[in-house]
């Protein structure tokens, strides 16, 4: 079984969702993003996941594929505070922003933490 597949059927996916329907929470897989050099289409690596040190701290991994050219994909490990889900569906407008400035500004994979309130990605720390 391909584990990276994103269905319902996945002993792994079932498992990250912890109950909760992140596809439609953070609907991010096979959106694509323009850039003035490139159009991206994101697929989602892993949905988000518990970390051992915080409760309230999310990882997932998402892969940024180009789609005009035969340039590297790009990968982000994206952390954000886990909220209510109604609180996640308002901040994905400003985190699609946040990831488009990302692919804009950045020409490598990376590690980044969600900041809603100033719809950036920061460094992790």
């Amino acid at each position: 079984m391909n584990f990276n597949e994103l269905s319902d059927d996945n002993p792994v996916y079932k498992g990250l969702q912890m109950g909760r329907d992140f596809k439609s929470i953070l609907p991010l897989q096979g959106k694509e993003f323009t850039t003035a050099q490139e159009t991206w289409r994101a697929s989602i690596i892993h949905y988000p996941i518990a970390t051992s040190n915080d409760e309230r701290l999310r990882q997932m991994t998402v892969r940024f594929e180009p789609q005009r050219s035969n340039g590297d994909e790009r990968y982000l490990d994206l952390w954000f505070r886990d909220e209510a889900d109604v609180t996640l569906v308002a901040e994905f407008a400003g985190l699609l922003e946040a990831i488009q400035a990302w692919l804009e500004n950045s020409d490598r994979s990376d590690e980044l933490v969600f900041d809603p309130a100033a719809k950036r990605l920061v460094n992790w720390q």
